[in-house]
């Protein structure tokens, strides 16, 4: 089955839970009425870990019951982090999120973890766009973690996006590497890591992917009047360029929710600019992933 839109990850994340997640400094209004609502719905069960007044605080602001929920309490954002991701990798939880806490010491616990009992060499965004003119998702990555990646990053990248969408059921995805292309002067190294990935997996039996020749936006988004040629996976050059590109959902009629994987699960960390809903689709993404990933025959393709 072809996950085609995001009311469709819902109905069957509501299947597959409720899944076990750790809520990193449980501080955010947002994020807490995101998780009233799933909690509702049966899709998550959460423990929280942080600051024991501040979230209480943000509780009551959220109107957000703490009677039921296991908590832990610290009030380090480093040791939250640790605490959470360290937990993910035990298994004693199926999804991470992220709360009022900086990115940046969730990617510090993850990348700790991954170098001394994970397998992912690198981690990434994944961002993914709904759009009404398509029958299917396309993911946009990275969009959030490598400010500069080097062709091993960008294939490590391009694998994740990969397995990601198999997930989703998308056996052959057609993707496209973005690259600026210069005439009468040498390439740039974006333009030259596209073709060198586009040569190494159209060679490799297990990549499961086309990589289309084009790199550039404007064949990206192709003829305004016919959207048939968008791809199912855009690889971008820079974090600046992801980030940008998958902001435009503010100005285009398309629909985003982004998740990270690690090789233990699914990470929800939202953006500042997300709210509620935005919030729910990412977390009902979460419990989608982490069901499908506990599917011994799905991970066994990867």
């Amino acid at each position: 089955m072809i996950i085609k839109d995001f009311n469709q990850v819902y109905q069957l994340a509501g299947e597959m839970g409720p899944r076990k997640m750790a809520v990193l400094a449980p501080e955010d209004i947002e994020f807490l009425k995101s998780l009233k609502h799933v909690c509702k719905d049966g899709l998550i069960e959460a423990v929280f870990i942080g600051d024991q007044e501040k979230m209480k605080i943000a509780a009551d602001q959220a109107d957000f019951d703490l009677d039921s929920i296991e908590k832990i309490y610290a009030s380090d954002y480093q040791k939250i982090a640790n605490q959470g991701v360290a937990m993910l990798f035990n298994g004693e939880v199926d999804i991470v999120g992220k709360g009022r806490i900086p990115t940046s010491f969730i990617y510090r616990a993850v990348i700790n973890e991954e170098k001394t009992r994970g397998k992912m060499e690198n981690i990434s965004v994944i961002s993914l766009w709904e759009t009404p003119a398509k029958d299917h998702l396309i993911a946009i990555t990275d969009s959030g973690v490598n400010i500069l990646p080097d062709y091993k990053t960008k294939k490590e990248i391009l694998k994740t996006a990969l397995f990601v969408m198999l997930l989703l059921g998308y056996t052959n995805p057609q993707v496209v590497i973005l690259s600026a292309q210069r005439k009468n002067s040498p390439p740039l190294v974006s333009y030259t890591d596209a073709q060198k990935l586009r040569e190494e997996f159209s060679h490799d039996a297990k990549s499961s992917c086309t990589i289309r020749p084009e790199h550039s936006l404007a064949q990206f988004f192709g003829e305004k009047e016919d959207n048939g040629s968008l791809p199912h996976i855009v690889i971008v050059p820079d974090l600046d360029t992801g980030n940008i590109l998958v902001k435009l959902d503010f100005m285009l009629n398309v629909i985003r929710c982004s998740i990270v994987l690690s090789s233990k699960g699914p990470l929800i960390i939202p953006s500042r600019a997300d709210f509620c809903d935005s919030i729910i689709r990412e977390i009902s993404l979460g419990v989608f992933l982490a069901a499908k990933i506990k599917e011994e025959t799905t991970v066994a393709k990867y």
